[in-house]
Protein backbone atom coordinates (compact mmCIF):
# COMPACT_ATOMS: atom_id res chain seq x y z
CA UNK A 1 0.00 0.00 0.00
CA UNK A 2 1.39 3.53 -0.77
CA UNK A 3 1.03 7.05 0.26
CA UNK A 4 0.16 10.01 -0.66
CA UNK A 5 4.05 10.15 -1.80
CA UNK A 6 3.97 7.07 -3.36
CA UNK A 7 6.17 5.81 -0.40
CA UNK A 8 5.54 1.73 0.17
CA UNK A 9 4.08 1.27 3.63
CA UNK A 10 6.66 -0.40 6.21
CA UNK A 11 5.26 -3.31 8.42
CA UNK A 12 2.97 -2.04 11.46
CA UNK A 13 6.05 -3.69 13.70
CA UNK A 14 7.76 -0.26 11.87
CA UNK A 15 5.56 2.30 12.43
CA UNK A 16 5.59 4.84 9.69
CA UNK A 17 5.33 8.72 9.45
CA UNK A 18 3.57 10.27 7.31
CA UNK A 19 3.22 14.29 6.17
CA UNK A 20 0.48 15.50 8.76
CA UNK A 21 0.63 12.95 11.26
CA UNK A 22 0.07 14.20 14.85
CA UNK A 23 2.15 12.90 17.58
CA UNK A 24 4.26 13.53 20.60
CA UNK A 25 8.04 13.63 20.73
CA UNK A 26 8.59 10.36 21.95
CA UNK A 27 6.09 8.70 19.14
CA UNK A 28 7.97 10.70 16.57
CA UNK A 29 11.22 9.39 18.11
CA UNK A 30 10.56 5.79 17.88
CA UNK A 31 8.95 5.65 14.60
CA UNK A 32 11.98 7.47 13.26
CA UNK A 33 14.30 5.56 14.28
CA UNK A 34 12.77 2.49 12.28
CA UNK A 35 12.54 4.50 9.09
CA UNK A 36 15.19 4.25 6.42
CA UNK A 37 18.64 6.00 7.08
CA UNK A 38 17.56 8.36 3.84
CA UNK A 39 14.36 9.22 5.22
CA UNK A 40 14.46 12.78 7.04
CA UNK A 41 10.96 14.32 8.56
CA UNK A 42 11.11 16.44 11.77
CA UNK A 43 8.22 17.05 14.07
CA UNK A 44 7.34 20.50 14.66
CA UNK A 45 4.12 21.44 17.13
CA UNK A 46 3.22 17.96 17.53
CA UNK A 47 2.99 17.97 13.59
CA UNK A 48 5.13 15.76 11.39
CA UNK A 49 6.61 17.71 8.13
CA UNK A 50 8.54 15.68 5.49
CA UNK A 51 10.40 17.70 3.55
CA UNK A 52 11.26 17.74 -0.39
CA UNK A 53 14.50 16.51 -1.46
CA UNK A 54 16.86 19.79 -1.81
CA UNK A 55 17.65 21.06 -4.32
CA UNK A 56 21.62 22.63 -5.60
CA UNK A 57 20.72 26.23 -4.83
CA UNK A 58 19.60 24.71 -1.55
CA UNK A 59 22.87 22.67 -0.79
CA UNK A 60 25.52 25.21 -1.98
CA UNK A 61 23.79 27.54 -0.25
CA UNK A 62 23.92 25.59 3.40
CA UNK A 63 27.34 24.23 2.27
CA UNK A 64 28.64 27.89 2.91
CA UNK A 65 26.11 28.87 5.75
CA UNK A 66 28.10 25.50 7.72
CA UNK A 67 31.07 26.46 6.71
CA UNK A 68 30.84 30.15 8.52
CA UNK A 69 29.42 28.39 11.68
CA UNK A 70 32.11 25.73 11.46
CA UNK A 71 34.52 28.42 11.26
CA UNK A 72 33.45 30.27 14.10
CA UNK A 73 33.37 27.48 16.34
CA UNK A 74 37.00 25.86 15.45
CA UNK A 75 38.06 29.87 16.60
CA UNK A 76 36.09 29.77 19.52
CA UNK A 77 36.92 27.43 22.32
CA UNK A 78 33.90 26.31 23.76
CA UNK A 79 31.10 26.32 21.11
CA UNK A 80 30.33 24.05 18.97
CA UNK A 81 28.20 23.54 15.20
CA UNK A 82 26.62 21.11 13.55
CA UNK A 83 24.21 20.50 10.28
CA UNK A 84 20.99 18.26 10.23
CA UNK A 85 21.45 17.17 13.84
CA UNK A 86 18.60 15.82 16.20
CA UNK A 87 17.44 18.45 18.05
CA UNK A 88 14.65 17.56 21.04
CA UNK A 89 13.26 21.48 21.62
CA UNK A 90 10.37 19.67 23.60
CA UNK A 91 7.54 16.90 23.60
CA UNK A 92 5.82 18.03 21.07
CA UNK A 93 9.29 18.97 18.18
CA UNK A 94 12.10 16.74 17.13
CA UNK A 95 13.62 19.22 14.94
CA UNK A 96 16.60 19.09 12.00
CA UNK A 97 17.88 22.08 10.93
CA UNK A 98 19.86 22.76 8.02
CA UNK A 99 22.99 24.22 11.11
CA UNK A 100 23.28 25.19 14.12
CA UNK A 101 25.84 26.70 16.39
CA UNK A 102 25.38 26.65 20.41
CA UNK A 103 27.67 27.04 23.37
CA UNK A 104 28.28 23.74 25.20
CA UNK A 105 27.16 22.68 28.42
CA UNK A 106 29.93 22.53 30.31
CA UNK A 107 30.64 26.11 28.60
CA UNK A 108 27.43 27.06 30.25
CA UNK A 109 25.24 26.49 27.65
CA UNK A 110 21.51 25.97 27.43
CA UNK A 111 21.34 22.89 25.59
CA UNK A 112 22.71 19.83 27.06
CA UNK A 113 23.48 15.98 25.11
CA UNK A 114 21.03 13.27 25.03
CA UNK A 115 21.15 9.47 23.96
CA UNK A 116 23.92 11.26 21.05
CA UNK A 117 20.89 13.94 20.15
CA UNK A 118 20.88 17.44 21.29
CA UNK A 119 18.42 18.17 23.54
CA UNK A 120 16.67 21.90 24.44
CA UNK A 121 17.88 24.62 22.28
CA UNK A 122 20.76 25.59 20.57
CA UNK A 123 21.94 29.60 20.87
CA UNK A 124 21.88 30.15 16.85
CA UNK A 125 19.62 27.81 14.65
CA UNK A 126 19.78 28.37 10.96
CA UNK A 127 17.82 27.41 7.89
CA UNK A 128 18.12 27.91 4.27
CA UNK A 129 14.67 28.27 2.85
CA UNK A 130 13.21 27.18 -0.78
CA UNK A 131 10.32 25.26 -1.23
CA UNK A 132 10.18 25.24 3.07
CA UNK A 133 10.13 29.42 3.44
CA UNK A 134 6.61 29.10 4.47
CA UNK A 135 7.76 26.67 7.58
CA UNK A 136 10.81 28.34 8.30
CA UNK A 137 8.95 32.03 8.63
CA UNK A 138 6.58 30.64 10.88
CA UNK A 139 5.51 28.05 12.50
CA UNK A 140 9.26 27.13 13.13
CA UNK A 141 9.89 30.07 14.27
CA UNK A 142 7.24 30.37 16.52
CA UNK A 143 8.47 26.85 17.86
CA UNK A 144 12.25 27.79 17.89
CA UNK A 145 11.37 31.76 19.92
CA UNK A 146 8.82 29.59 22.53
CA UNK A 147 11.61 27.00 23.52
CA UNK A 148 14.32 29.81 23.59
CA UNK A 149 16.45 29.62 20.69
CA UNK A 150 18.20 33.11 20.75
CA UNK A 151 19.28 34.03 17.13
CA UNK A 152 17.49 32.69 13.99
CA UNK A 153 19.24 32.74 10.25
CA UNK A 154 16.58 32.20 7.62
CA UNK A 155 18.04 32.75 4.02
CA UNK A 156 16.01 32.57 1.21
CA UNK A 157 17.14 31.38 -1.99
CA UNK A 158 13.52 32.37 -3.79
CA UNK A 159 12.61 35.48 -3.51
CA UNK A 160 16.95 36.11 -2.49
CA UNK A 161 16.14 37.63 1.30
CA UNK A 162 18.26 37.13 4.57
CA UNK A 163 16.80 37.51 7.90
CA UNK A 164 18.72 37.33 11.02
CA UNK A 165 16.38 37.38 13.83
CA UNK A 166 17.20 38.18 17.77
CA UNK A 167 14.36 35.91 18.92
CA UNK A 168 13.76 36.33 22.47
CA UNK A 169 13.21 40.38 22.30
CA UNK A 170 11.09 39.96 18.55
CA UNK A 171 13.72 42.24 16.39
CA UNK A 172 16.23 41.87 13.54
CA UNK A 173 19.61 41.91 13.71
CA UNK A 174 19.99 45.52 11.43
CA UNK A 175 23.27 45.35 8.71
CA UNK A 176 25.28 47.80 8.88
CA UNK A 177 25.68 50.54 5.86
CA UNK A 178 28.66 47.45 4.59
CA UNK A 179 25.63 45.06 4.49
CA UNK A 180 26.91 43.18 7.57
CA UNK A 181 25.17 41.79 9.97
CA UNK A 182 27.14 40.97 13.84
CA UNK A 183 25.93 38.82 16.33
CA UNK A 184 25.19 39.31 19.63
CA UNK A 185 25.32 35.57 21.03
CA UNK A 186 28.17 34.58 19.43
CA UNK A 187 30.65 37.78 19.07
CA UNK A 188 32.70 37.79 16.15
CA UNK A 189 30.35 36.09 14.22
CA UNK A 190 29.91 38.40 11.01
CA UNK A 191 27.90 37.61 8.31
CA UNK A 192 27.91 40.21 5.19
CA UNK A 193 24.27 39.36 4.00
CA UNK A 194 24.67 41.25 0.81
CA UNK A 195 27.38 39.34 -0.29
CA UNK A 196 25.76 36.04 0.71
CA UNK A 197 23.08 36.89 -1.39
CA UNK A 198 24.75 37.85 -4.51
CA UNK A 199 26.62 35.02 -4.23
CA UNK A 200 30.30 36.61 -3.51
CA UNK A 201 32.02 33.44 -1.36
CA UNK A 202 35.14 34.60 -0.21
CA UNK A 203 33.65 38.03 1.06
CA UNK A 204 31.51 36.35 3.25
CA UNK A 205 34.29 34.34 4.42
CA UNK A 206 36.41 37.74 4.84
CA UNK A 207 34.00 39.39 6.63
CA UNK A 208 33.88 36.51 9.00
CA UNK A 209 37.96 36.39 9.38
CA UNK A 210 37.62 40.26 10.66
CA UNK A 211 34.85 39.25 12.95
CA UNK A 212 37.09 36.33 14.19
CA UNK A 213 39.87 39.17 15.00
CA UNK A 214 37.68 41.64 16.50
CA UNK A 215 38.21 42.76 20.21
CA UNK A 216 34.64 41.30 21.17
CA UNK A 217 35.50 37.92 19.89
CA UNK A 218 38.48 37.63 21.98
CA UNK A 219 36.60 38.81 25.28
CA UNK A 220 34.21 36.30 24.66
CA UNK A 221 36.88 33.60 24.16
CA UNK A 222 37.98 34.75 27.66
CA UNK A 223 34.29 34.79 29.17
CA UNK A 224 33.99 31.18 28.09
CA UNK A 225 36.66 29.99 29.46
CA UNK A 226 35.54 31.21 33.26
CA UNK A 227 32.25 29.48 32.44
CA UNK A 228 33.94 26.01 31.97
CA UNK A 229 32.95 23.65 34.76
CA UNK A 230 35.03 20.37 33.81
Amino acid sequence: MLNHSGRSRLSLEKQSLYNGDKMTQREFHKAYSAMPESFKAELIGGMVHEPPPPSLMHAQENSLIITVLKTYSLHTPGTQSGSNGTIILSDEDEVQPDSFLRIQPEFGGQSSNWRRVIKGAPELVAEVSFTSRAIDLHIKKDRYTKFGVQEYIVSCIEPRLFYWFALQRGDVLAMDKDGICRSESFPGLWINAESLLSGREPEVLETLLLGLKSLEHAQFISELRTRKTR
